[in-house]
């Protein structure tokens, strides 16, 4: 009969197998080419936009349209074309998540108020109520803390391809 020491190195090994096998064979996804000028065909007009032009300016705006020689935008003091040799990068902003941001700061609020009270009263007397209470009271601190928190972020959805170096002599 086998050790129980024995059967969970088996079970780890064949579990570090499985999960190599899994890598191997699942093809990683291709990433979308960032250097195609026709991804901005996924933006809606009127879209909010960075834009990073090749001398290093960088400007908010709206997305208007956009054609082969230029992207159309429009910010505060009207509308503008950006010539497309000019374009560094196009951005976009990822949605905000603040509901789910909320929800997981109230599970994490729970978890951290029970766990305070839990750590702050060592007798057996107060242990289950108490540390009910202390989820309750964690609960409103972490869903604030969750609402509050930077989410989005921006996302490329054009980038220009740098030119390759010449070659040396």
């Amino acid at each position: 009969m086998i050790g129980r020491t024995a059967k969970r190195h088996v079970i780890l090994v064949l579990a570090i197998a499985g999960t190599a096998l899994v890598a191997i064979l699942c093809k990683a996804e291709q990433p979308p080419d960032k250097t195609d000028w026709g991804n901005l065909v996924q933006l809606a007009q009127g879209a909010r936009i960075r834009v990073v032009l090749n001398d290093g300016r960088s400007f908010r705006a709206r997305f208007e349209t956009f054609t082969e020689e230029a992207v159309v935008v429009s910010v505060a003091t009207g509308r503008e074309a950006l010539a497309r040799k000019d374009v560094l990068r196009v951005s976009t902003q990822g949605p905000p998540h603040v509901r789910r941001n909320i929800a997981i700061g109230m599970v994490v609020g729970a978890a951290a108020g029970a766990g305070a009270v839990a750590l702050a009263c060592r007798h057996t007397e107060c242990k289950g109520p108490v540390v009910g209470i202390g989820a309750l009271f964690g609960i409103p601190v972490g869903a604030l803390v969750g609402g509050v928190m930077p989410t989005g972020g921006w996302h490329d959805v054009y980038r220009a391809s740098r030119p390759r170096a010449k070659a040396g002599r």
